[in-house]
């Protein structure tokens, strides 16, 4: 009955119009969804209500922008030269910003809110029956030569079928239900829902995009219902600022965001893609590759040179990663015990049952209900970093029980164990795994932010205890299972203070670089910001769109810096658990070159022998601008970690040579290929002193590009 009902405007549409069932599938496939992506919810997703338009003065996307979706905690590529529209949907925001007060919902608002959920979930599947048909029609075609399918093209038809007449029924039983809540009855009603219903179906097929509008159309009818029924939503406010972080790790900057922050702004300035420049990050790299050849020999033949060349990048890493073990060991035997306690409090019920412990006596005086207030208040940030500091300490546990695997390790298997370890941490990241965070926890800000939560309760405590320190001391004494939040939290805040004062021995350049050999962007190794001075709290039912441009951001921004955008809610002075941020990270899309200093071997024609030489090279390439899906929205930029880029550009490279004892001075030019993200460079060239045999090849291989990092004990 279901298989009929759906046919039937389909086959009056044959009758009418003559058209055949093949083309009438061809139709059908050619008529694609063009609405907004629609998606089920699971829990509060505020994130679905942002959407982000890049705005480039310059390349494939300079005339139409490029849409870009917001999501939790999600990282971005965007051009160096842009700036970036912030468009936030109300509704979106305050239907998903409801579900976080689940427990102050009338029964109605619940079920407008499950009638709203339902709409998305069915919408939802509008792709996947694109999906099944798109199947369809391959067998289709496939069946002329194949008749042993027919039997799973009629049961394909038979599931597309359904599943396309439950998607029409519940958009016309939910039209229909709003209508006569609106005040007509039934037939009209009837009369009215047909109406909106006919667009749907067209010449040629059914019209995806009128399907997708009409389910928008309703899921926006219910929404302006349900923040009727929500006082509440008016007391909910949102924060959202953004900072500029550099790539070295180094200071950040607040990015002016109208509306939201009063952040000065600058003169616009541009950056140039292809400039020649030698950035001085390469030159001091340069000077330490001229000191370091002068300690090395040169390779009998291409399978020496290749061995040193790991080994020099063996032999850097080697002593910096020691020299690193110490303090996280030292914080780990003194403080792992107190920060582990931290997890028993971040269990709801075991507060509850402390907070009972109390009796009333307690819990109805002045200051046991003003620390009991304050622990409720705070619960959320509270919560979150107990949870930060644990996985912290986890992090640094796990690091420090690695000092058996290097303990006198040779240069070649301590290179084993950092490849072992970013393959791990690869995977771990791509699993959206936030525990490999290492450099983060290796990092003394992290603590201190966390020990800041902490320390904000112990303040009422200490407070408190100037006024009735009898009292704080009987609270102090109420045990749970033999704890106490406020001891704990005590033993945790002295604990923290000692693994980040440990952690200061720790070199910033050997974080960066573990960052680096990682595979960690630095800006995931950063702690949260706060907000700037002149920061505006919002309330949502405003106008919340906002824009940010990077041209206009006071101070030097370089590609693989990020602006990391912040967005935080709030009920009254109560943080919602419900914000997020995302990251921008800049890149020069298009034409554009790069200097790279590098420690290469080059070979004279007609000898065996690879001379160690300090070089310097432009490479030239072009990096692709994110491709357009077919939703309309882009890819993200920042490709994904699985994907190399084996070939990284061509250009130049100059090099001092000393192939003739007669001369003075000789320089080498040569054409240059770059592979794998320039870590490997190849070229041939001339020696342009030489007057026989001027020819000559050389290879450079760059693992590690950070400054300080390069031993000079290669021999």
């Amino acid at each position: 009955m279901k298989l009929m009902l759906f046919f039937r405007p389909v086959l009056r549409q044959f009758f009418r119009q003559k058209v055949f069932p093949l083309p009438f599938f061809l139709a059908l496939l050619s008529c694609l969804c063009t609405g907004i992506p629609l998606r089920a919810d699971e829990g509060a997703e505020p994130w679905t209500a942002v959407t982000y338009q890049e705005l480039p003065d310059s390349g494939d996307y300079v005339e139409k922008g490029r849409t870009i979706e917001a999501g939790p905690n999600a990282r971005f590529g965007i051009d160096i030269n842009s700036s970036v529209d912030v468009t936030i949907n109300g509704k979106i925001l305050e239907r998903e910003l409801s579900k976080t007060l689940q427990g102050g919902l009338s029964p109605q608002a619940k079920m407008l809110r499950e009638r709203a959920d339902q709409l998305k979930q069915t919408a939802n599947s509008i792709n996947g029956v694109m999906k099944s048909l798109e199947e369809l029609f391959l067998l289709w075609n496939k069946a002329e030569q194949n008749p042993e399918i027919w039997p799973v093209i009629r049961e394909k038809i038979r599931a597309f079928s359904n599943t396309m007449y439950g998607i029409l029924v519940t958009l016309e039983k939910e039209i229909t239900d709003r209508l006569k809540a609106q005040g007509l009855d039934e037939t009209a009603a009837q009369e009215e829902k047909d109406k909106l219903m006919f667009p749907v179906l067209t010449n040629e097929g059914y019209s995806w995009s009128v399907l997708t509008q009409l389910f928008q159309q309703e899921i926006s009818f219910i929404d302006d219902e349900l923040i009727r029924l929500l006082p509440e939503i008016e007391k909910l406010a949102i924060e959202l600022y953004a900072y500029l972080i550099r790539e070295s790790g180094g200071a950040q900057v607040p990015v002016h965001l109208p509306l939201y922050n009063e952040v000065k702004e600058c003169i616009p300035t541009r950056v140039e893609k292809v400039t020649f420049h030698i950035p001085e990050e390469q030159i001091r790299l340069y000077e330490q590759h001229t000191e370091t050849v002068k300690t090395m020999t040169e390779a009998k033949n291409l399978a020496e040179a290749l061995l040193t060349q790991l080994e020099l990048n063996a032999r850097a890493l080697e002593q910096s990663i020691k020299d690193s073990f110490k303090p996280a060991i030292d914080a780990v035997n003194k403080a792992a015990d107190s920060i582990e306690n931290l997890t028993y409090w971040t269990v709801e019920n075991n507060i509850d049952s402390w907070i009972s412990g109390l009796g009333d006596d307690l819990k109805n005086s002045p200051q046991g209900q003003k620390i009991v207030d304050s622990y409720r208040e705070m619960k959320t940030s509270l919560t979150a970093a107990y949870n930060e500091a644990v996985m912290n300490m986890e992090l640094l546990s796990s690091y420090a029980g690695q000092q058996q695997d290097f303990a006198g390790m040779t240069p070649e298997s301590g290179m084993m164990i950092i490849l072992r370890e970013m393959r791990r941490t690869s995977y771990a990241i791509q699993a959206g795994d936030p525990a490999m965070l290492l450099p983060r926890a290796l990092h003394p800000a992290t603590w201190r932010q966390q020990l800041d939560t902490i320390q904000k309760f112990l303040d009422v405590v200490d407070e408190t205890a100037q006024q009735a320190p009898a009292i704080v001391s009987t609270i102090e004494h109420v045990k749970t299972e033999g704890r106490n939040p406020i001891t704990d939290a005590k033993n945790a805040s002295n604990a923290i203070w000692f693994v980040q004062d440990q952690l200061k021995g720790i070199e910033p350049e050997v974080r960066t670089w573990l960052g680096k050999v990682l595979g960690l962007p630095p800006v995931l190794a950063a702690v949260d910001l706060e907000p700037p001075a002149t920061q505006k709290r919002l309330t949502i039912t405003q106008d919340l769109n906002t824009s940010f441009d990077l041209r206009r951001i006071c101070g030097e921004r370089k590609e693989f810096d990020t602006v990391r955008v912040y967005y935080r809610f709030f009920k009254g002075s109560e943080q919602l658990n419900a914000g997020w941020y995302n990251d921008f990270q800049l890149r020069l899309f298009g034409w554009r070159d790069d200097i790279v200093a590098g420690i290469s071997f080059a070979n004279q024609s007609g000898t065996s022998t690879f001379k160690p030489i300090a070089s310097l090279s432009w490479i030239l390439n072009k990096n692709r601008w994110p491709k357009i899906k077919e939703d309309g929205t882009s890819d993200s930029g920042v490709g994904k970690r699985k994907e190399i880029e084996w070939f990284s550009g061509a250009g130049i490279t100059t090099m001092p040579l000393d192939f003739d004892p007669d001369q003075d001075a000789e320089i080498g030019f040569t054409f240059t290929l770059s592979f794998i993200h320039k870590k490997i460079l190849v070229g041939y060239g001339g020696n342009l002193q030489a007057e026989n045999d001027p020819g000559f090849w050389f290879f450079s291989i760059n693992l590690l590009d950070t400054p300080g990092m390069i031993s000079p004990a290669v021999k």
